[in-house]
C-alpha cells in the first residue's frame, strides 16, 4: 500500500493488524515514516522519540526527525525558532540516554560561537580518553563551516597544551590516569585538523610528536595519509608499512600499507604483501574470487601510470565482471523472496538492483578502462613499435647491441621471478597440505589440477 500511494490505508491496516505483527519495530518504523508523509507530524515525531528510547544512536530516526521540523542535513540555514526546537529535543534526549554519544553528536552541527566552542570541547574528552581511532572521521562534517573549523583548531590546541603542561584537559580538576597515552590522541587529533585545513607541514611535525612519545598504530597510519596529501608516495608507502609491521595478523593494515604502495607505483611489493592474506599465498585468483575491487581498481590505476595498458585493463575488466555477476546472482532471490513472502526485503533487493551501476567501485572500474581503451586508440601498440624501430635506427650498432641486450636481460629477469614466486606458492600451499592433514583440519589441500588464467597478467 505505501509503494502504492496508498498511505491513509497503510496506517489503517498496521493499526488494524498490530497484534498480529512480530516485528514491531519495523511496523513503528513504517507508521512513523507513513505519519511523516502525510504531514502528521506530531504522530511522526511521537513515534520517532519512542524509537529513539529504545535505540538513541539510531542515525536515521535522529535524521527523520530533523526532516519533519524542516532542519536540512548538515544544519544549514537553521531559524532561531528551529535552533530553539532542536536545543530542547537534544537537552531532553541527553537527559533521558546520558550514555549516547550520538545524542551529543548532532547537536555540534546546529550550535555556533560560544555554546559550539564549550560543546566541542566537551565532546572530545571522552574519545581522547579511549582513544577511539575515528573521532576525527566523526568531526569531519564540521568543517564545512569556516568558523566551527577555526574554533575546533583552538579547542584542540587548548587540549594538547593543558595535558602536556598539566596532564589534565582544561578545566578539570583531576589529572588523567595515563596522560602521556591521551596526549597522543590529542597530538593526533591536532595533526588531523591541521592536514584537513591545508597545514600539512605542520600536521606532519605534530603527527612525528606524538609518535615520539608512544608508537601507536593510528599515528602511523595518519602520517602515511599526510604524507600522501602532500605528495610524497613513495615515504607514504613506507610509513604504512611500518604500521603494518607493528601488527602483521591485522589484516586492515595490510590493505592499507598495500594501498599505499600501489599508489607509490610498486606493484610488485603491494601484490606480495596483499599475498600474505590470500589461501595459499595465491593472491592473483583468490582476490578476483573474493571480488576485491578495491584492491583491482587500485592496481588498474597503478598500471595504468605504468603505461602497463594489458595489465591495468586485465583488473578493469575484472571489476566489471563482478558487478555482472552480481546482477546474474540477484536472479536467484526474485523467486525466493516470493515463495518466503519477504516482500520488504524484496522492495529492497529492486531497489539495490536499480542503484548497482551507480556505487563507486564500478564506476572507477569502468572509467579507468575507459581511459585505457582511449589511450589505446590514440596511442596504438603498432605506433609505438615504429617509435621504438626509429628509436633504434637512429642508434650505433653498438647501442643497438647494448639496448637489445638490456631488454633479453629485462625478460630473463621476469621470468626467473615467476618461476621463483610460482615455487615459493607451491611450497606454501604444500605446508599448508601436510598441516591440515597434521592436524585434522577439515580444510582441503589445494587441487593439483586447477585451471590456471592463461594470461594471468594482461598481456
Amino acid at each position: 500500500l505505501e509503494e502504492a500511494g496508498k498511505r491513509e490505508e497503510a496506517v489503517a491496516e498496521l493499526d488494524k493488524r498490530a497484534d498480529k505483527i512480530v516485528d514491531k519495530q519495523g511496523m513503528h518504523e513504517q507508521r512513523a515514516r507513513l505519519h511523516a508523509q502525510l504531514g502528521n507530524k506530531d504522530k511522526a515525531t511521537a513515534v520517532y522519540r519512542e524509537l529513539l528510547a529504545g535505540m538513541p544512536d539510531n542515525y536515521r530516526y535522529h535524521e527523520a526527525l530533523h526532516a519533519i521540523m524542516g532542519i536540512s542535513a548538515g544544519g544549514a540555514a537553521v531559524s532561531t525558532a528551529q535552533l530553539a526546537e532542536v536545543k530542547t529535543l537534544y537537552a531532553e534526549l541527553q537527559a533521558s540516554n546520558p550514555k549516547s554519544d550520538t545524542c551529543k553528536r548532532f547537536p555540534l552541527a546546529f550550535l555556533q560561537g560560544a555554546e559550539f566552542a564549550a560543546a566541542i570541547r566537551e565532546y572530545v574528552v571522552k574519545p581522547l580518553r579511549k582513544g577511539v581511532p575515528s573521532l576525527f572521521r566523526d568531526l569531519k562534517s564540521l568543517y564545512a563551516d569556516a568558523a566551527k573549523a577555526a574554533e575546533m583548531g583552538v579547542a584542540f590546541a587548548e587540549i594538547e597544551m593543558s595535558l602536556a603542561a598539566s596532564g589534565k584537559f582544561p578545566g578539570a580538576a583531576d589529572a588523567e590516569a595515563k596522560p602521556a597515552e591521551v596526549r597522543v590522541y590529542a597530538l593526533t587529533l591536532l595533526a588531523y585538523h591541521k592536514d584537513k585545513v591545508g597545514d600539512t607541514e605542520g600536521a606532519l611535525s605534530t603527527i612525528d610528536a606524538a609518535i615520539a612519545i608512544e608508537q601507536v598504530v593510528e599515528c602511523y597510519l595518519a602520517k602515511a595519509a599526510f604524507l600522501k596529501h602532500a605528495g610524497d608516495l613513495s615515504s607514504a608507502a613506507s610509513v604504512a608499512d611500518e604500521a603494518r609491521r607493528l601488527d602483521l595478523a591485522d589484516r586492515y593494515l595490510n590493505s592499507i600499507c598495500t594501498k599505499r604502495m600501489l599508489q607509490a607505483g610498486a606493484h610488485d611489493e603491494a601484490e606480495k604483501t596483499v599475498a600474505l592474506f590470500t589461501r595459499d599465498g595465491d593472491q592473483a585468483s583468490n582476490l578476483y574470487d573474493m571480488q576485491c575491487a578495491w584492491f583491482e581498481n587500485e592496481a588498474g590505476r597503478c598500471h595504468q601510470r605504468g603505461n602497463r595498458r594489458g595489465r591495468a585493463l586485465k583488473y578493469f575488466t575484472a571489476v566489471r565482471k563482478h558487478y555482472a555477476d552480481m546482477e546474474e546472482d540477484q536472479f536467484d532471490f526474485h523467486q525466493y523472496c516470493l515463495r518466503k513472502m519477504t516482500l520488504r526485503s524484496y522492495v529492497h533487493l529492486l531497489r539495490a538492483e536499480d542503484a548497482l551501476y551507480s556505487r563507486k567501485p564500478f564506476r572507477e572500474g569502468a572509467k579507468g578502462a575507459v581511459e585505457v581503451y582511449v589511450d589505446m586508440h590514440d596511442h596504438p601498440p603498432a605506433a609505438e613499435a615504429a617509435a621504438e624501430e626509429e628509436l633504434l635506427a637512429k642508434m650505433t650498432t653498438e647501442e643497438r647491441k647494448k639496448y637489445r641486450k638490456k631488454q633479453r636481460q629485462a625478460a630473463e629477469r621476469k621470468t626467473a621471478e615467476d618461476a621463483a614466486a610460482k615455487e615459493v606458492a607451491e611450497a606454501a600451499a604444500k605446508e599448508l597440505a601436510e598441516a591440515a592433514l597434521k592436524e585434522g583440519a577439515k580444510k582441503k589441500p589445494p587441487k593439483a589440477d586447477k585451471k590456471e588464467d592463461p594470461d594471468p597478467i594482461g598481456d
